[in-house]
């Protein structure tokens, strides 16, 4: 188990390079450069306060790209295919215990984007057709490992949540791998799944097998696996009965976006 914290913040400015694969004529269409400077780091051991302490220099750092037209932007909640392409930077960009809060929070700094567009960002004869550049520094750190802390371990999360209103608690990958699963036709009593309250489907198929999967907590209650496994994205505890995975803590700050855009 693990306590983790994950800090987005962006700035937004006029674009003043080449973007990667696309043609001078295309960046001149106003298009929007997403650049993620990726950081993971560790703390050490030692340096247990929370929050204001020193970071060790071993660090992880990736960069990766994605751009869209400012249209895209300006109708996010319109545009899947906007929304999915900020979901796949998201999954090869981190690790999976962090992929689906990171979508969340890239999802979230594209729509405001979007909106100060819509509001009037950068528009005018000189800049409404100039590329802009979204500049995030990602950063994740891990706090605390409850083998190295012992008992204080609960005190860490304690403080986490006290100091940060966003925290999740998601089970560990390990402990989610480790889950017994099965097909539904080789069920007995249960008859249907309370996440999402759907009848589970035991009809044998041409393979000789239920082609719906099921995934057993050790606790005994059954879900379909593709409803646990994304409860278990965001919850260490069965739904039923409150019996606890090992589990990891996940803390997020708040995005910061800064805009550098000058007036016309």
């Amino acid at each position: 188990m693990a306590l983790h914290l994950i800090v987005l913040s962006a700035e937004v400015r006029l674009n003043e390079s080449d973007i990667p694969g696309v043609s001078s004529s295309e960046q001149e269409d106003g298009l929007v450069l997403f650049q993620i400077f990726y950081r993971n780091r560790s703390l050490t051991p030692v340096r247990r306060l929370l929050f204001g302490r020193k970071i060790e220099e071993k660090c992880v750092n990736r960069t990766v790209s994605t751009h869209f037209r400012r249209s895209e932007l300006m109708n996010f909640d319109d545009n899947t295919a906007t929304e999915a392409a900020l979901a796949s930077l998201a999954a090869d960009l981190v690790p999976d215990l962090w992929v689906e809060e990171l979508d969340k929070q890239l999802a979230w700094l594209a729509r405001h984007v979007g909106n100060r567009l819509n509001d009037g960002l950068a528009t005018g004869p000189r800049l409404s057709a100039a590329p802009l550049l979204v500049e995030v520094d990602l950063l994740t750190v891990v706090l605390a490992k409850a083998e190295e802390c012992g008992p204080n371990f609960e005190d860490l999360e304690t403080e986490a949540r006290s100091r940060i209103p966003s925290v999740y608690v998601p089970a560990t990958p390990s402990s989610i791998q480790a889950l017994e699963t099965f097909p539904a036709d080789r069920l007995e009593d249960d008859d249907h799944c309370t996440i999402c309250v759907d009848e589970f489907d035991r009809t044998i198929t041409e393979s000789g097998g239920s082609s719906e999967e099921i995934t057993m907590m050790p606790c005994s209650h059954k879900y379909h696996s593709r409803c646990i496994l994304e409860w278990l994205k965001l919850n260490h505890v069965c739904p039923l009965c409150r019996f606890e995975l090992p589990h990891d803590v996940v803390a997020i700050e708040q995005p910061e976006v800064t805009y550098y855009i000058p007036s016309e």
